[in-house]
């Protein structure tokens, strides 16, 4: 009977310990979910957005439709180079929407509809890069045609 207390005592003194340890863990979640709450109030504040670019600046607009065409969303990366195109005509990366856009269109299979992007490149910046590769790409459709 002594031995089976002992056991009993031993038992209640770790199961002690053990909501010590809960107690001290879900302190520590707490303070954290504390921090994140202040963080975010900060954040729907802008305090902490003033070194991002906006949800509309040239960078963030060409990030978008730069990260959907590296992900294989083709049709999703089309629609955001010409919302980069159309609200910054005069950036410096439009020619490589337009070529990412024929890209874009031919991946999809839609090597007519690239064309228009790939020719539209070609009459805008007919001295640059990418209007180099327009060229080329062109002639790859024409040959396979």
């Amino acid at each position: 009977m002594n031995e089976r207390q002992t056991q009993l005592e031993a038992k209640v003194n770790q199961l002690s310990q053990d909501i010590e340890e809960l107690k001290s863990g879900i302190k520590s979640i707490e303070q954290d979910n504390t921090r994140l709450k202040e963080r975010l109030y900060k954040l729907e504040k802008n305090e902490e957005l003033s070194g991002l670019p906006s949800a509309k600046s040239p960078d963030a607009l060409y990030q978008i439709a730069e990260s959907y065409f590296r992900e294989g969303k083709f049709d999703d990366a089309v629609l955001q180079f010409q919302n980069f195109i159309d609200t910054y005509p005069d950036d410096r990366r439009v020619p490589i929407s337009y070529l990412n856009q024929g890209l874009s269109l031919i991946n999809l299979g839609r090597k007519e509809e690239a064309k228009f992007f790939f020719q539209t490149l070609i009459d805008k910046f007919p001295g640059s890069e990418e209007a180099k590769k327009a060229r080329e790409k062109l002639k790859e459709i024409s040959q396979k045609g």
